[in-house]
């Protein structure tokens, strides 16, 4: 069967790299990559697939396939994501799948903590604690309180 890109370029679109594709007459195969920022879109996408797979004739089986990769014995171990789509046909069902995939809403991020200019990663004295007996660091208010109370 020719090579049909669709369902990759539509995975694209949310910044999924397709690996490997194998099309036979009523299987779609696809191995793919998910970036890290990516993981919400993904999940969402994967649902939507699932949820509207029951209303078509084709089913979709997502997966991870894992394997080792390294000299022994420091071999680290990996996942791909593995998509197969079967159908009866599957110049009937990509269009029907590449729908699903465009349909797909742009996932929300949430940001659950974000690292303060010039804060400090750790301190021995506690979190947030710092001594403010040297100039670095010290706001000019707390250099000039710091400078009554010294007497200067």
């Amino acid at each position: 069967m020719s090579e049909d890109t669709r369902i990759q370029d539509a995975l694209k679109r949310f910044g999924f790299q397709t690996t490997t594709a194998t099309i036979t007459e009523s299987q779609v195969r696809l191995t793919l990559r998910v970036p890290v920022n990516a993981a919400e879109q993904w999940k969402l996408c994967m649902w939507l697939l699932l949820d509207k797979s029951e209303d078509y004739s084709w089913t979709v089986d997502p997966s991870r396939k894992y394997f080792l990769r390294g000299q022994r014995p420091n071999r680290k171990l990996f996942y791909i994501w593995r998509l197969i789509f079967q159908g009866p046909r599957t110049e009937d069902f990509i269009p029907e799948v590449v729908a699903v995939i465009i349909s797909t809403p742009k996932a929300k991020s949430e940001v659950m903590e974000i690292q303060l200019a010039g804060a400090r990663t750790h301190s021995s004295r506690g979190k947030g604690a710092s001594s403010i007996s040297g100039d670095e660091g010290v706001p000019a208010i707390a250099q000039m309180a710091l400078g009554r109370l010294r007497g200067s």
